[in-house]
């Protein structure tokens, strides 16, 4: 089916609120094969809801609209009426409504206040829909073909009202086939070289998502269910090809796990124990490599050695190294692993320093430069590397390179080799 989403609030035009709500609607949506053709956002007012409810509808060929927001008990709650006013209808009481909602607060119907015997009100031919997360029922309603949905805004009771309400209706008999992978250390431009004359069969989408995770790309079709081995097949072989236009050493895990996750499952399977230095990163490394359950059978711990003081103190990274080459140099970053490996007793450990801005940068050094060093008590290897960006962007792209740096090294062998050098 197409599908449009329509989130209300005011709060989210102001900027006070994230809008989560269209995010998870369309996450839930999207395997089941439906296309979500338009997502809009509007404040609390009624003429304006109308408005964009008239204007979707009639521009997008859709086959549902899911509305969020705007049920609550208060004045600026506006979207029943709206949606009466586009049905051409008037409001009437549910009865089922008003016992839901006494039942929910635990009070006899003839003692609810007026702001819930308003949550109570639909749009006449409309059902109201069962809410067991809150007071504010839901609506289905149709005009023709056209089904809408009403939903509250508030997150935990939308993805209850989608759970029990929108997904049973829209079930179908499509499916949507997939396949995922994560690449980093090429940028998104030398992968589209890479894939410019690349030749798909018709009918299947090819994406790409840059962030400083690395890039996401997909190839997906969406089929009925009698045709899903047939595509499925052609899939495997389409996406065969997009691999092998890629670099292997780029693709982070054959089943589209992300970088953090490929990294936790190949330290545990190498039996590997890793310690962190961090300067610039100021405790991102260690944050992404302890996000999941398990991690505490390899993480010893980290320094957050954010002044050349504290490097000095902490990891033994000598005073007279810091003024001759300065905080932001490969010598200091391979003292940093040095000392890490020497205090945790790690077999690996990793370090960063770098200049995150967005003052402090030299011509020598700008504001992006990060020197990174991985190493074991046979040898530390370093890498530098030059990012883009604010000082939040530098810092976590500093942190998804360096637990690249790791991923590559460990699966060169057990010992990185002297010498290397990786830049960016």
């Amino acid at each position: 089916m197409r599908i449009g989403i329509l989130v209300i609030g005011s709060e989210l035009l102001d900027g006070k609120v994230l809008n989560t709500n269209c995010r998870d609607i369309a996450t839930l949506l999207y395997p089941l094969g439906h296309e979500v053709l338009f997502s809009f956002t509007v404040g609390d007012d009624e003429g304006r809801i109308l408005q964009a409810l008239e204007s979707a509808t009639k521009t997008f060929p859709v086959d549902a609209v899911v509305m969020t927001g705007g049920l609550g008990p208060t004045h600026d709650d506006r979207t029943r009426q709206a949606l009466a006013r586009y049905l051409d209808v008037t409001l009437e009481a549910s009865a089922e409504a008003r016992q839901w909602m006494a039942a929910y607060l635990k009070r006899p119907e003839e003692q609810l206040g007026e702001s819930q015997e308003r949550q109570s009100l639909i749009p006449l031919g409309s059902r109201a829909l069962r809410n067991e997360a809150g007071t504010a029922c839901g609506i289905l309603a149709h005009a023709g073909d056209l089904k809408i949905f009403a939903f509250p805004g508030v997150p935990s009771e939308l993805r209850y009202m989608v759970a029990n309400h929108l997904l049973p209706a829209l079930a179908s008999n499509g499916q949507l086939l997939e396949k995922k992978i994560w690449t980093f250390g090429l940028p998104e431009s030398e992968q589209r070289r890479r894939l410019e004359g690349l030749t798909l069969d018709p009918g299947f989408d090819f994406s790409s998502l840059p962030s400083e995770r690395g890039v996401e790309i997909s190839l997906k079709m969406r089929c009925p269910a009698s045709q899903a081995t047939e595509v499925q097949t052609k899939l495997e072989s389409n996406w065969a090809r997009v691999l092998g236009a890629l670099p292997a050493e780029t693709l982070v895990h054959p089943d589209g796990l992300d970088l953090c996750g490929t990294l936790h499952n190949l330290i545990l399977e190498k039996k590997f124990t890793i310690a962190v230095a961090e300067s610039c990163t100021t405790g991102a490394l260690a944050f992404l490599l302890t996000g999941r359950p398990g991690s505490s059978g390899f993480f010893k711990g980290g320094f957050l050695t954010y002044s050349n003081q504290t490097k000095t103190r902490f990891l033994g990274v000598p005073e007279d190294m810091l003024s001759r080459y300065g905080a932001v140099s490969r010598q200091v970053v391979e003292a940093m692993v040095a000392g890490c490996l020497e205090r945790s007793g790690a077999d690996y450990a990793c370090a960063t320093s770098g200049l995150a801005g967005p003052a402090g940068g030299t011509e020598d050094k700008p504001v992006g430069t990060v020197w990174m060093a991985i190493g074991n008590n046979l040898s530390i290897n370093s890498s530098l590397w030059h990012f883009r960006g604010d000082r939040t962007t530098i810092r976590w792209a500093a942190a998804y390179a360096m637990l690249n740096f790791l991923r590559l090294t460990l699966l060169e062998g057990d010992h990185p080799s002297p010498e290397k050098s990786v830049s960016a």
